[in-house]
């Protein structure tokens, strides 16, 4: 993968290092070598797994319970009668356009399939 998907605070379990993954650019990670590199044990590629299918939930509930919010003067839909800001009069757009979101589960899927990550593919393909 090209991208940059960062997976925050990943813990490695024999000597308790903590760092931040950037797991499409990892050296050792894009090699398939999922090593500690304080220690150099092995991380545990089902959390890894796990975490990233917990950040594709995330996504899709923020993008389904979205606020819209006015494309001119940026305030938040307070009422879901008026169709047009009350302030300026302009359209409401997603505070979360659909292109972000699609462009995160193509990064997403290309994960799963680079990594062979099953689960999350499985995940994706409901998505």
């Amino acid at each position: 993968p090209c991208h940059s998907y960062i997976l925050p605070d990943i813990v490695c379990t024999f000597c308790h290092n903590t760092r931040d993954i950037d797991i499409c650019r990892d050296p050792l990670i894009s090699f398939g070598e999922w090593k500690c590199p304080v220690c150099s044990n092995l991380y545990d590629k089902s959390l890894m797994e796990n975490s990233l299918v917990e950040a594709v939930q995330k996504l899709v509930v923020r993008s389904t319970v979205q606020d819209l919010r006015c494309v001119r003067c940026k305030d938040i839909k307070a009422n879901n009668v008026m169709r047009s800001c009350g302030r300026c009069t302009s359209a409401y757009g997603l505070t979360l356009p659909n292109d972000a979101v699609d462009a995160q589960l193509s990064v997403l899927r290309d994960i799963a399939n680079f990594h062979e990550f099953s689960y999350l593919s499985e995940v994706l393909s409901w998505v």
